[in-house]
């Protein structure tokens, strides 16, 4: 087959078109893509090295306002206490009327409730990579609600406000009622007070330890010293707690209680017990004597005798499987809180006498042992 020069000059020109386009396709419009990619690669590396020049400009400032605003974090957290309980609520209440002598005749304990969960954010850096946390919690914020009804004078009412709104823990008054009687200078009312927590991550509730409670015996017919159960537990003299002969009750002079009482457990009439509201450490005495089961107790405190007919016979008395005795003290308000103690015990039996110490003040104890004979230990 013959090609004429037309057929030639045909070829020559589709030739000329594909490798135009060819050139194109596979050449120029790849070359200019990666070209407009580069230049917006360029672009953003621009403005983020832009913005990482601001920052390294403001270095400094930006780590004393991480260190400033950690600290001020800490601060706000540390006024929320780490969690709550009704134990934990009614001791706070106690803890009202002995700084305020405050009288708050009723109170009613709501269940505690959460209120805020804080979750986790996510940064909002352009740069970062997207859903990156910045912070993370698993804190939750909650509150407790006391309704109360208190009696106290002018001073002590305005003291109790005062003790509530400047609490070391964040608490608020939400509502309050008040009347006041002029000739007996008494005000007396309702309160509703909330109490606010935040617990979780390494936060640690220290809830209240209630520490003993002479609540008499479950059966009053039976003479029995009371056994605290199986799983009282046996290290430190735990277990005298709920089971115990014999009681040091030490509370601050002035309070609703006399500042020194001692006693047997089950004296629900009071006619054994022996006690002194006197200010500054009181002189005390305590003898157990005798063997084989049949033993007799004389103690004193001052002047105050027990038994007040025959005192040095004693008067006759059960021990359980040990022969023990419980001190209940407390921690002292302030520096002029000075009632407590000075004890001296002869245990004259064929018994050990336990003594545990509860809720004793660390810096200051209400409870010092003298001077003891015979076989005596003591569990602080």
């Amino acid at each position: 087959m013959k090609i004429t020069d037309r057929d030639k000059r045909l070829l020559c020109v589709l030739g000329a078109v594909i490798i135009v386009f060819c050139a194109y396709y596979f050449g120029f419009r790849i070359l200019t893509d990666k070209t407009n990619e580069t230049e917006e690669t360029i672009r953003t590396l621009n403005t983020e090295y832009n913005s990482l020049r601001l920052m390294l400009a403001n270095a400094e400032k930006y780590t004393e306002d991480t260190v400033m605003y950690n600290e001020m974090y800490d601060t706000l957290l540390d006024k929320y206490d780490s969690g709550y309980s009704q134990e934990y609520s009614i001791m706070f209440l106690k803890e009202i009327e002995d700084r305020t002598g405050a009288w708050i005749n009723q109170a009613g304990l709501a269940q505690t409730e959460s209120i805020y969960t804080f979750g986790e954010v996510t940064t909002s850096n352009p740069y970062a990579e997207e859903g990156t946390q910045v912070y993370h919690s698993d804190y939750t914020g909650y509150k407790t609600t006391l309704t109360l009804t208190y009696q106290a004078t002018y001073e002590q009412f305005k003291d109790m406000v005062d003790f509530i709104n400047n609490y070391k823990y964040k608490c608020t008054i939400d509502s309050i009622s008040m009347s006041y009687t002029q000739e007996t200078d008494t005000v007396s009312g309702s309160l509703v007070l909330t109490q606010y927590a935040i617990a979780g991550g390494d936060r640690t509730f220290n809830n209240v330890s209630m520490g003993p409670v002479l609540d008499g015996t479950d059966n009053i017919f039976n003479s029995e010293i009371f056994s605290g159960g199986n799983n009282v537990s046996l290290e430190n003299g735990e277990y005298i707690i709920s089971d115990y002969d014999y009681y040091f009750s030490l509370q601050a002079s002035g309070s609703d209680m006399d500042s020194v009482v001692f006693g047997p457990r089950n004296d629900t009439s009071g006619s054994s017990t022996v006690s002194s509201d006197d200010e500054g450490m009181q002189d005390a005495y305590v003898r157990f004597f005798g063997e084989n089961g049949e033993y007799y107790v004389q103690y004193s405190i001052g002047d105050t005798e027990y038994p007040a007919v025959s005192y040095d016979d004693g008067q006759l008395f059960i021990p359980g499987d040990e022969l023990t005795m419980l001190v209940i003290s407390s921690e002292r308000l302030d520096s002029d809180d000075e009632s407590g103690v000075n004890v001296t015990i002869d245990n004259d039996t064929d018994m050990t006498l336990k003594i545990k110490i509860a809720n004793e003040d660390g810096g200051n104890p209400r409870f010092v042992l003298k001077d003891y004979t015979g076989d005596v230990v003591v569990y602080n």
